[in-house]
C-alpha cells in the first residue's frame, strides 16, 4: 500500500504546484502553455464588431454582447501563432492618466504591425519561416474597471486586435491580484513585456518606456520617421533576454539605488565644496584687509 500512497501524493503535489502561480482558471492542465500558465485558459477578444458580425450572420437572436463571453486562451492566442512580444496593461480607462496612455500603446501595437511585415518580406527573401501573429506585439488588457459596462467601454477604445482578461467572478479576480503581486504593479497604467515563448519578462517599465518614444516622435511630423521610435523600442525589446520577475525587479531596485546614492554623493560634494569656496573667501577677505591696514 505504501507505493500505492506515494503515487497518489506525488499526483496532487504536481496538481498543486501547477495552481501555486496564483493565476486561478479553473484546474490547470500539466501540459499548460506559458500563456495558458500565465494568464489563465480563457480570454477575451476586444474585435467586438467582427463578432457581432459572425453572430448575426449565424443567429439573429443571439445577444449583441455574445463578444464578451470568454473563449479559450489556446484559440486566440496558439503557440505556435503567439508573437515573441506580450504586453499586459493594466488600466481602466475611467482614469485619466490610463486614457493618455492607451493611444500610445495603440500607436505602438501599430509600429508592431508594420515591424511584423518588415520582417515577413526579409524571411520571404530569405525563404525563412513566419511564424506569429501579424504583430511582433500582442496586447493583453487588464481592466481594472468597477463595473461590467466601463469595462465593455473600455474594450471598444483599444485596438480590435488586442486581448483581454475577465473581470468577472472571484477566479478573475485572483488572477488580477496573482498577476499584479508577480510582477509589482503599483499604479495605473503598468505595461508588463513578457516573452510570449516562455512567459518570462522582459520589462516591468513599459509605461515610461513607451511615454520616451512618444516624446521622441512628438516634434515629428514624418509619420513613417516618427515610428521609428517605436519600432527601436520594439526592437529593444526583442534583444532583451527574458529572465524571472523577481529578477528584473531587483535590478530595477539596484539602479535605483544606484542612482539615489549617486544624487546624495553629488548633494554632499556640492555642500562641501560650497563651504570650501565660502571659507577661502572669507581668507580672502581677511588677508585682503591685513595687506590694506599694512600699507
Amino acid at each position: 500500500m505504501a507505493p500505492t500512497k506515494k503515487k497518489t501524493s506525488s499526483k496532487a503535489k504536481a496538481s498543486n504546484n501547477s495552481n501555486n502561480s496564483g493565476k486561478t482558471d479553473g484546474a490547470k492542465k500539466v501540459d499548460a502553455t506559458p500563456m495558458e500558465y500565465l494568464l489563465g485558459y480563457h480570454l477575451l477578444s476586444c474585435n467586438n464588431d467582427t463578432n457581432n458580425n459572425n453572430n448575426n450572420n449565424n443567429n439573429n437572436n443571439n445577444n449583441p454582447n455574445d463578444w464578451m463571453k470568454p473563449q479559450p486562451t489556446s484559440k486566440l492566442l496558439p503557440q505556435s501563432q503567439t508573437p515573441p512580444l506580450v504586453a499586459i496593461y493594466f488600466a481602466s480607462q475611467t482614469d485619466p492618466a490610463c486614457r493618455d496612455f492607451t493611444p500610445l500603446l495603440n500607436r505602438l501595437y501599430q509600429a508592431g504591425v508594420k515591424l511584423k511585415k518588415q520582417q515577413q518580406q526579409s524571411n520571404t527573401k530569405s525563404n525563412s519561416p513566419q511564424k506569429g501573429g501579424s504583430s511582433v506585439l500582442q496586447v493583453i488588457y487588464q481592466g481594472n474597471e468597477t463595473t461590467f459596462d466601463d469595462f465593455q467601454g473600455a474594450l471598444r477604445q483599444v485596438d480590435p486586435a488586442w486581448l483581454a482578461l475577465p473581470i468577472d467572478g472571484k477566479p478573475a479576480q485572483q488572477r488580477k491580484q496573482a498577476l499584479a503581486k508577480e510582477f509589482h504593479v503599483k499604479e495605473l497604467p503598468a505595461l508588463v513585456i513578457v516573452c510570449g515563448a516562455t512567459g518570462q519578462v522582459i520589462s516591468l517599465t513599459g509605461v515610461s518606456q513607451v511615454r520616451d518614444a512618444a516624446a521622441a516622435t512628438a516634434t515629428n511630423d514624418d509619420k513613417n520617421t516618427a515610428d521609428s521610435a517605436y519600432q527601436t523600442l520594439l526592437q529593444t525589446w526583442l534583444a532583451t533576454e527574458p529572465q524571472p520577475a523577481e529578477r528584473v525587479w531587483d535590478e530595477i531596485k539596484r539602479l535605483e539605488a544606484s542612482e539615489t546614492y549617486t544624487m546624495r554623493g553629488f548633494v554632499v560634494s556640492l555642500v562641501r565644496n560650497t563651504m570650501v569656496g565660502f571659507l577661502l573667501t572669507l581668507a580672502m577677505q581677511y588677508i585682503t584687509q591685513q595687506l590694506r591696514k599694512s600699507s
